[in-house]
């Protein structure tokens, strides 16, 4: 009984590091470029119906129905993870197995206030694996309908899980002006134990148009 036990916890571990990330790697791959391929068309072609219709055949129902992102997050310093990755509405467990989330109750990309967002650090893609790896002065790209806004990491700080101050638009003591545009990305700490959050804030330095990928992106393609 216990070589059983034993065998079924590691096929446990196993399913959750590896296959999860695999099966949701995949489906945001293919949300990202429907969105990249969305965001380059100036205008949407329609497309005709045929003129034959083929007898419907019912598809097997998908292992993961992602949710549908409105933007894409790129961060260069952790390129092999976050370039592209979908940026989705809401930060509940199926949110944050579609790629990046939005805390709904602060502001959007670009907009005065603080734009929070959280990734998963282990699991379920992981976009934020390497959350160690980002340093003071790092940029983070998003891009939306409404085109590119950089940030630049300013300062981060270890916290308690129901420590929501951090998600502000002025969080306390931190040293931000009131009126700016600030960005937090959050997520758990240490990656395997998650027993705090892990927040780093910056601040918007650049807006772009949709056409006009900034000169970072382009050199680190």
């Amino acid at each position: 009984m216990l070589i059983t036990v034993g065998i079924a916890a590691l096929l446990y571990v196993a399913y959750s590091l590896w296959f999860t990330n695999t099966l949701v790697e995949a489906q945001n791959r293919i949300s990202a470029e429907r969105l990249v391929k969305e965001f380059s068309i100036a205008e949407p072609q329609q497309i005709e119906e045929p003129l034959q219709i083929e007898e419907e055949v019912a598809a097997p129902a998908p292992v993961f129905v992602p949710v549908d992102p409105f933007g894409l997050v790129y961060i260069p310093r952790l390129k092999s993870d976050v370039w592209a990755e979908p940026l989705v509405q809401g930060v509940f467990h199926r949110a944050l197995s579609s790629g990046i989330g939005h805390y709904p109750t602060t502001e959007m990309p670009g907009e005065v206030g603080n734009f929070a967002i959280a990734g998963h650090r282990a699991t379920n893609g992981e976009p934020f694996a390497r959350f160690e790896r980002l340093q003071q002065g790092d940029s983070v790209f998003i891009r939306t309908k409404n085109g590119w806004f950089e940030y630049k990491l300013v300062k981060d700080k270890i916290i308690q899980p129901d420590e929501v101050w951090v998600l502000s638009d002025s969080p306390e003591g931190q040293g931000f002006e009131p009126g700016a545009s600030l960005i937090s990305l959050t997520t758990c700490d240490p990656r395997f134990n998650s027993y705090q959050r892990w927040v780093w804030w910056g601040e918007l330095v650049g807006n772009y148009p949709q056409d006009e990928t900034p000169k970072e992106i382009q050199e680190a393609q």
